[in-house]
């Protein structure tokens, strides 16, 4: 299923999309919708950008799942807050960089 979704394009009724929202009526579903959603986005970014179409694809999936729009703007939110805590971390952690660290650990040898 990970490979179809990475295949997935937004818009399309395809038949992993089909399964993700077959549930939507369950109460297992009902209870981890902005969840759903909310890993929706950390796939979306973990390339360190969300794109418009990820977006676009994610509030279509919440459509599906019945969250709101405003219900996703709270779960990206989050997602944003997160990642500037993360960036926080990293610059007070590792104040050299995180790159100079992987640097320094790929030069041990």
């Amino acid at each position: 299923m990970i490979d179809e979704l990475r295949a997935y394009q937004a818009g399309t009724d395809s038949d992993v999309f089909k399964r993700l929202v077959a549930d939507v009526d369950k109460n297992y579903v009902k209870m981890t919708r902005r969840s759903i959603i909310y890993n929706a986005i950390r796939a979306a970014g973990a390339d360190g950008e969300l794109h418009k179409k990820e977006v676009e694809a994610i509030y279509d999936l919440a459509k599906h799942l019945d969250v709101t729009a405003e219900q996703v703007r709270q779960v990206q939110d989050l997602y944003e807050e997160e990642q500037k805590m993360r960036e926080k971390r990293i610059a007070i952690l590792f104040p050299q960089g995180f790159d100079a660290l992987l640097n320094a650990f790929d030069e041990r040898n």
